[in-house]
């Protein structure tokens, strides 16, 4: 037979273990001959042959099947037929399309790792918040500007730059090369540690070069629109008050 993740995780059981089962017959002994990935059931499950259960659970029923059609089949028309054919002899059958299935199972993913987009927001509006200076404190640019603007310096000469110098002091390159790794050691944690924890199952870990690319795109654009704001106080400074300040 062969079991589940969760369930070898739970039982401490792996590839060619023998584990006992209560058949018709009394206990008999089934050895593991492989353990797949299964996230329908957090306990475990284990599968066997239809043959080699029913020699030894000795129960001929059925309580689900699968249907693989053609490719060319349609197969909303098959399942609108079974209903009309199955309906008037079979009670309490239930039907379900493997698209159906496959958008239902998505859904419930999508609910389940909801925490996870929220708390991808909130991360983002704290690091936003920590990377951008606070207008209202002293700074050498405050200064720089209160001494170069009766000089002769426009008020606003290039905002962008400043916005900029703000943003790339806030997210350096080393920064967000840093941020790369260290993400890629708490998503190893979540997948190898927490899940296994939590759940007893694990999924592939991929690394994909356009996602690591994207993170660091979207660690600087936070960073930019973090020093947007202060640098748009910066330029309405007046240069009496930046010298007085500092």
């Amino acid at each position: 037979m062969i079991v589940s993740e969760p369930f070898a995780r739970r039982r401490s059981a792996g590839v060619g273990a023998t584990l006992l089962l209560r058949t018709a017959s009394g206990p008999r002994p089934f050895r593991i001959a492989g353990i797949y990935y299964d996230y329908a059931s957090d306990q475990g499950l284990v599968m066997m042959s239809h043959q080699a259960y029913i020699a030894a659970f000795r129960d001929p029923g059925l309580t689900g099947f699968s249907l693989t059609l053609s490719p060319e089949t349609d197969a909303d028309a098959v399942e609108r037929a079974l209903r009309a054919e199955l309906s008037r002899t079979t009670e309490g059958l239930t039907i379900v399309s493997n698209r159906a299935l496959k958008k239902v199972s998505l859904a419930i993913f999508d609910r389940t790792f909801l925490i996870t987009s929220v708390l991808r927001l909130l991360a983002g509006l704290v690091a936003g918040d920590r990377r951008a200076p606070r207008p209202s404190s002293p700074s050498s640019s405050n200064a720089g500007r209160g001494v170069r603007r009766p000089a002769g310096e426009r008020p606003h000469p290039r905002p962008g730059l400043e916005a900029g110098d703000r943003g790339d002091r806030a997210s350096g390159p080393h920064r967000r090369l840093l941020s790369l790794p260290v993400g890629m050691a708490l998503a190893a944690v979540m997948i190898f540690v927490v899940n296994r924890r939590s759940f007893g199952w694990t999924v592939e870990m991929e690394t994909a070069p356009a996602v690591l690319v994207e993170a660091v795109l979207l660690a600087l654009g936070a960073a930019l629109l973090a020093g947007i704001y202060p640098a748009y106080r910066t330029a309405r400074t007046s240069p009496a008050r930046a010298l007085r300040e500092e």
